[in-house]
C-alpha cells in the first residue's frame, strides 16, 4: 500500500464495477480486473464460453477502454492515448492505452477528474487503474510517481 492511502468502500456504481480501492491525500485509486481467461473452470460450458471470446477480447480492447470512457462521462468522447512498445513493455502488456475523463457517471460523486489506464495482456486479463480526483494538478502530479509501479506479473 502507498504511503499515506488506506483501504477505501467499494461504490455500488452503473458505470463500471470495480474490486479494490485506495484513497490518499490528492484522491483515490480504483482497480477492476477482467479475466479473459482462467486457470479452472466450473464447468466445459465455462471454459468454451471463455475460450470462444479470446479473438473478440484480445482484438478489440481499444473499444472496451472507449466504452468505460463513455460510461464514466455520460456518453462525452475522451481521447484515448494507447502506450508505444516501450511503455508496454513497462507494464509487461500486450496493449496499453490512457485517458483523463469529466466524470459524469454515479462513478463518483465526490471526485471530477478520473485518470484511466487500460492495461491488456492477450489471452490473460485486462486491468482498468482509475486515478479520481478533485484537483486535476494534483492529479498529474501524483499519477507519474505511481505509473512505475504497474506491471503484470
Amino acid at each position: 500500500m502507498p504511503n499515506g492511502f488506506v483501504e477505501s468502500e467499494i461504490i455500488p456504481n452503473e458505470a463500471m464495477e470495480y474490486e479494490y480501492a485506495i484513497e490518499g491525500a490528492y484522491g483515490e485509486v480504483r482497480f477492476a480486473i477482467r479475466p479473459i481467461t482462467l486457470k479452472e473452470y466450473a464447468s466445459e460450458e465455462e471454459e468454451a464460453g471463455y475460450l470462444e471470446r479470446l479473438e473478440m477480447e484480445n482484438s478489440q480492447i481499444k473499444w472496451f477502454l472507449m466504452m468505460t470512457i463513455l460510461n464514466l462521462s455520460n456518453g462525452i468522447d475522451f481521447p484515448i492515448k494507447e502506450y508505444n512498445n516501450i511503455q508496454k513493455d513497462l507494464f509487461n502488456a500486450s496493449w496499453a492505452g490512457a485517458a483523463t475523463v469529466l466524470i459524469d457517471s454515479d462513478f463518483s460523486n465526490k471526485y471530477k477528474y478520473c485518470h484511466i489506464i487500460c492495461i491488456h495482456k492477450k489471452d490473460k486479463a485486462t486491468s482498468y487503474i482509475f486515478y479520481l480526483s478533485e484537483n486535476m494538478e494534483l492529479l498529474k502530479k501524483n499519477l507519474r510517481k505511481s505509473v512505475n509501479a504497474i506491471s503484470y506479473f
